[in-house]
């Protein structure tokens, strides 16, 4: 399984979700991470979980499918890649990579880039 950290290329403006000191841009919530102490040490995420049933991508795509999991380096992603499918997961949060990262046995390569180059418009 790949992980993919897809970098947030969009424009700062008073409508987005950047995070903000004064009149000087810091980074959007994603890109800072949110992560806080949660039970025994463990970092929590500080955004919603969506509810993922794995069963149902398994049951989608025939065996050794190459998928592409967006917004999903999570269970859905980890499920596929342990059923025997080739699994790309991109996600634009570097926290929650690095926390489905420490999740996959043996680690999983990882990459940053934008979405654009991933679909190739910008050629």
């Amino acid at each position: 399984m790949r992980l993919l950290h897809a970098v947030d290329t969009r424009a700062t403006n008073p409508g987005d979700a950047t995070t903000r000191t004064g009149a000087h841009r810091t980074g959007t919530p994603w890109s800072e991470g949110r992560l806080l102490a949660g039970p025994a040490g463990r970092p929590r995420i500080l955004f919603g979980r969506m509810y993922e049933d794995p069963a149902v991508e398994l049951a989608a795509f025939p065996p050794g499918s190459r998928v592409l999991c967006i917004a999903s380096a999570g269970d859905t992603a980890a499920a596929l890649a342990a059923a025997g499918h080739e699994v790309t997961a991109l996600d634009l949060n570097p926290a929650q990579l690095a926390y489905a990262r420490a999740r996959l046995e043996g680690g999983a390569p990882a990459r940053t880039g934008t979405a654009e180059r991933l679909t190739g418009a910008t050629r």
